[in-house]
């Protein structure tokens, strides 16, 4: 399913992302996060992920979740 999912992602573009709302950008971000990281790109996905949450918190923190373990 990831491969399918690397596919599907390739064919959107930052044009794509001009009229949809910031939080789902924000999920967006997030499953190429998990994609970079998975490839060890670590940095992009950091970057990402910071991004991510920055948005988050500002329009929608109930998709948050702190956990302490």
């Amino acid at each position: 399913m990831q491969e399918e999912t690397r596919i599907f992602l390739r064919k959107i573009s930052p044009h794509h992302l001009k009229h949809i709302p910031d939080p789902i950008k924000a999920f967006y971000w997030t499953v190429l996060a998990g994609l970079a990281s998975k490839d060890k790109q670590f940095e992009k996905a950091e970057k990402l992920l910071t991004e991510a949450i920055y948005i988050f918190q500002k329009e929608a923190p109930k998709h948050l979740i702190y956990r302490m373990h």
